[in-house]
């Protein structure tokens, strides 16, 4: 150190640590703008990349959304359609019992008006009670599709005369 001193004088000296200290400043100013250009750089591309994910997660929550409503829409339909079979099944079976109800109607409209027919084919008349019941019996036959057989049957009915 002593040789410094006598190397270089004191205006030497202090100039020089000015000079250092400028020079110091300017590395910290410059190491300074440098960080912030960094910064700057980085946080554009950081919130481009949070922004990025962000829009990411929301489609895939969207996308689970669709799915679980796609999901829920396919157990609708399934269900609608168990239930329209079901429905389905109900109306042939009414179907058919009301065939085997219509069925029978008829048959029994038919040996009602038969029995009548032979029973006043035995006294060769009709009381007006009878016969208005043999006419509407045999409208309700027709209404269910019966033979031309009772058709006969009421004409010779309706031929007698009243008691």
């Amino acid at each position: 150190m002593l040789e410094l001193l006598a190397a270089f004088s004191i205006n030497q000296i202090v100039t020089y640590a000015i000079m250092l200290a400028f020079a110091l400043k300017g590395i910290v100013d410059l190491a300074t703008w440098g960080r912030e250009q960094y910064q700057k750089k980085f946080n554009k591309d950081y919130n481009a990349l949070i922004e990025q994910q962000t829009l990411k997660n929301h489609c895939e929550k969207e996308d689970d959304r669709y799915t679980e409503m796609m999901q829920k829409q396919d157990e609708l339909v399934t269900k609608f359609d168990n239930m329209e079979n079901k429905f389905n099944q109900k109306v042939a079976s009414m179907e058919e019992q009301l065939t085997y109800l219509a069925d029978y109607s008829r048959n029994d409209i038919k040996a009602w008006i038969v029995e009548t027919h032979h029973k006043c084919m035995k006294e060769k008349c009709i009381d007006d009670f009878t016969k208005d019941l043999v006419e509407r019996r045999f409208v309700d036959y027709v209404q269910l599709k019966g033979n031309s057989y009772v058709k006969t049957l009421v004409e010779e009915i309706r031929k007698l005369p009243l008691k």
